[in-house]
């Protein structure tokens, strides 16, 4: 590109986005052409809003409102050039509510200096599904991708290890945007009611998936707690937003990360981004409907984990499949893959902890494992009862090839 087309910002230097008329990342007007040189500028006198205006015949006066550390910066910039600067301080409730924004991952993106970076484009252009994969998607979603909507956690051979990992990894890290500022609590379980959901809703799973299911109950009662069937409310939908959120919307990212070089991802990967493709694509109003739907599903879900902190339910519908089977019977109807999945997606789209367990056996020798729900940041219950359940079972057995 030479300088007669380049588009730059004069303040931060950024280039600009194409099809914008304004920096993505300050939100100054564009200015075309190569950056200036010439020494013969006119006056700036940048004053903070609240001043009267200028006389129509006075120096020019540009009005910024910045955050208090950028603003210093700039002066210095601007009276380093002769220029006549004032840096007025910002009002005591911006300050404070900057400081109790900053606090969390999310509200980071609502101080004042976040908000600055968000000034960009036209209505039109905030209202299209390309700014939100274009911009909106590299700065928060890839930067931050496994915090916004779940955080994979430690593995390990027994849930007393997973324990000791969560133990050694709990705290506030200022690393790590999404880091719980919640310190280590001792769980309190004795008689903890846990409510048991054999499958979600009228989606049926495999019989030994149930039984299973069933059998990890009948255990947790028999150590003292409180163990009653449980029907979530209103997160029917779960699933569909799960693969909103998963599928539909990273799949223009995904496609364009692995252009060129499909051969190189698994055929699992492709298989997923293929269903994905063939899809409407998504809108902006999909995305914030879809994410409000989510948060009234979470509301839902957490009114009714008040007296049921730890839910019991199954990991998957079916036990471990061959490669490329996507049908499996069950005692009611047959069902796929992602029926068979539905006992686990909703928790991962609403962002609850849950941790399992491996309880039972398949009448071909596969593990099948229970899991455990439970309510934000209460991870040490889960790890706590977890432990016991492990602990009333025993050993686990391996596979029969290497039992025998």
């Amino acid at each position: 590109m030479d300088d007669s087309s380049y588009s730059h910002c004069p303040n931060c230097h950024a280039e600009y986005r194409p099809g914008f008329d304004t920096c993505t990342e300050c939100g100054i007007a564009l200015v075309r052409g190569p950056a200036p040189v010439d020494d013969e500028r006119e006056p700036v006198h940048a004053e903070d809003h609240r001043r009267p205006p200028p006389e129509r015949d006075s120096v020019p006066v540009v009005l910024c409102q910045l955050p208090v550390v950028e603003a210093q910066i700039l002066a210095t910039k601007l009276e380093a050039e002769g220029l006549v600067v004032t840096v007025e301080e910002p009002a005591l409730w911006t300050a404070y509510a900057d400081v109790v924004k900053a606090a969390n991952p999310f509200g980071a993106q609502l101080t004042s200096a976040g908000l600055r970076r968000w000034n960009f484009g036209t209505l039109q252009q905030r209202l299209e599904l390309s700014t939100y994969v274009e911009v909106i998607w590299h700065r928060v979603f890839v930067p931050n991708a496994g915090g916004l909507l779940g955080v994979a956690g430690p593995m390990a051979r027994s849930a007393n290890d997973v324990r000791l990992l969560f133990t050694a990894l709990s705290g506030y890290d200022s690393q790590d945007p999404f880091s719980a500022p919640v310190p280590l609590r001792a769980p309190q379980p004795d008689g903890t009611p846990i409510g048991v959901m054999e499958q979600f809703y009228d989606v049926p799973v495999e019989a030994g998936t149930r039984d299973t299911v069933l059998k990890a109950a009948r255990v947790l009662g028999e150590i003292g707690f409180q163990v009653e069937p449980f029907k979530p409310r209103g997160i029917e939908r779960a699933p569909n937003l799960w693969w909103f959120f998963f599928g539909q919307l990273p799949a223009p990212l995904t496609k364009q990360m692995i252009q060129g070089r499909e051969q190189e991802a698994h055929w699992t990967g492709t298989e997923f981004l293929t269903t994905a493709l063939e899809q409407p694509a998504p809108t902006a109003n999909d995305l914030l409907s879809n994410l409000a739907a989510r948060d009234r599903m979470r509301a839902a879900l957490l009114r009714q984990m008040e007296t049921v902190p730890l839910i019991l339910a199954p990991v998957c519908g079916v036990a471990a499949f061959r490669h490329r089977e996507r049908r499996w019977e069950t005692d009611s109807k047959p069902i796929g893959l992602f029926e068979a999945m539905m006992p686990v997606t909703p928790w991962n789209l609403l962002g609850l902890p849950a941790m399992t367990v491996p309880f039972g056996m398949s009448a071909d020798g596969l593990p099948i494992g229970v899991q455990l729900i439970g309510r934000p940041y209460e991870e040490e219950l889960i790890l706590e009862v977890g432990v016991r359940l492990e602990e009333a079972r025993g050993p686990f057995p391996g596979p029969p090839a290497f039992s025998e």
